[in-house]
């Protein structure tokens, strides 16, 4: 299967469906995670789970890859909410029992931080990127 996630407004995640997303997000926004499941993909659950994690090449490598980084990597730090994960692969937050669709982040919209120093916390100098791990469900 394929799938294909996107940043929305967190107080809009109906439109989400059919709005384009966005292309980035600025630290202290609040925004919703829309992931598309394509038919038969997604259970018709609560089961689903994400995380945002620090970008590495290894997420890129198939689920079943004994070197895929979502397994093993923590949730990133620049996440400051909603909680999440709890450890690499104990996360908490769902995406819905829709099958078309998984939203994470509608009930508490997900939140980016920096550094501790306000400086650092209102202004990034350059891109920061990270990866999406989605699991499907159980």
């Amino acid at each position: 299967y394929v799938f294909t996630g996107k940043v929305c407004d967190a107080f809009h995640t109906a439109a989400c469906d059919s709005f384009a997303g966005y292309t980035g997000v600025a630290v202290a926004s609040q925004f919703a995670i829309m992931v598309h499941c394509p038919p038969g993909g997604c259970p018709a659950d609560n089961s689903s789970r994400m995380k945002l994690v620090d970008a590495s090449a290894d997420n890129d490598l198939a689920w079943w890859d004994a070197s895929h980084g979502c397994g093993v990597q923590a949730q990133t730090t620049m996440q400051a909410v909603p909680p999440n994960c709890d450890a690499a692969t104990s996360c908490s937050l769902s995406g819905g029992s829709r099958q078309d669709w998984k939203v994470f982040g509608n009930d508490t919209a997900f939140v980016l931080k920096s550094s501790a120093s306000d400086y650092e916390a209102r202004n990034f100098h350059s891109t920061q990127y990270a990866d999406l791990c989605f699991c499907v469900g159980t």
